[in-house]
């Protein structure tokens, strides 16, 4: 059973082992498109990753400023966050399931 669950992974250009059996990469776009209603979309998208995390599981976020602020997508979240690191516009943060909703 994988323990890993790489929810957007896109090119996993992250990844040393791109083929590690213990992750479930599950971004495998083949198009792209312009979302308008992407706030609800990330909202749902976290929600669904908190569920299916197991108590005091880690979720490991990153986000890229390129095109909206982290402070708009923080809320989207549902938990507070742990810890992170903010290097220009890209930022790695961390949060644990628990009960801090």
């Amino acid at each position: 059973m994988p323990k890993i669950l790489d929810a957007c992974c896109g090119a996993k250009m992250f990844w040393f082992d791109r083929e590690n059996p213990d992750v479930v990469y599950m971004d495998e776009r083949r198009l792209e498109t312009t979302l308008c209603d992407w706030r609800e979309d990330l909202r749902k998208g976290f929600a669904e990753c908190f569920r299916v995390l197991r108590p005091d599981g880690v979720l490991v976020f990153k986000w890229s400023e390129a095109q909206v602020p982290l402070k708009e997508i923080l809320p989207l979240v549902g938990h507070k966050a742990l810890f992170g690191e903010r290097r220009s516009r890209k930022h790695w943060i961390v949060f644990m399931k628990g009960d801090d909703k």
